[in-house]
């Protein structure tokens, strides 16, 4: 899993 994935699927914010 690359970092983007890894924020991705811990940040759970508006999808922009």
């Amino acid at each position: 899993m690359t970092r983007v994935q890894f924020t991705i699927h811990h940040h759970h914010h508006h999808p922009d």
